[in-house]
């Protein structure tokens, strides 16, 4: 990969001591937890919420921990994680993008191929399918997610409805 911006550059730098014999990057992308709560919450979840850096290898997918950034993404380095492309047993692109792993865990992280301070981020999204493989498990966790979001929205709104429709009667 020919780095062409700062966080680029970053990300080719962190990875390279974790790189295997001829190994090489393909591309890379800056990837955000996602915010799943509203209104003030949101922002709370957003000042605690973590991000990586990601390197897609021929072999593998390399995660560099960060935190999330409040204008650009934090140039830090909190550990790096590798998992080599067996370790992946599919990927669901949604709203999120959901890894399954074989160890049973779920990584999951915004969908945002527009980010503009990676140069390869598109691709990055572009890739994962013909990467890893669908995963059926990864894409019903998003569903179920979907629909947990909408039943909690309806809740929402019909308990202020309600509240409403008291204070109307109140007076």
């Amino acid at each position: 990969m020919d780095p062409r911006t700062e966080t680029d550059r970053f990300i080719l730098e962190q990875t390279h001591g974790v790189l295997v014999g001829g190994e090489r990057v393909m591309v890379c992308a800056y990837l955000t937890a996602p915010i799943k709560s509203g209104g003030v919450g949101a922002f709370v979840e957003a000042a605690k919420a973590e991000a990586a850096f990601a390197a897609l290898t021929d072999r593998a997918l390399l995660l560099v921990r960060t935190r999330v950034g409040a204008v650009r993404p934090l140039l830090e380095n909190h550990g790096v994680t590798r998992l080599d492309h067996g370790e992946i047993l599919g990927v669901h692109l949604g709203t999120t993008v959901v890894f399954e792993l074989a160890d049973g865990r779920m990584l999951e992280f915004r969908n945002d191929p527009s980010d503009e301070h990676v140069s390869t981020q598109r691709e990055f999204f572009e890739r994962l399918h013909g990467t890893f493989g669908t995963s059926k498990r990864a894409a019903a966790k998003a569903t179920r997610e979907r629909e947990l979001h909408w039943v909690a929205t309806g809740i929402g709104l019909a308990l202020a409805a309600a509240y409403v429709a008291y204070r109307l009667m109140a007076e």
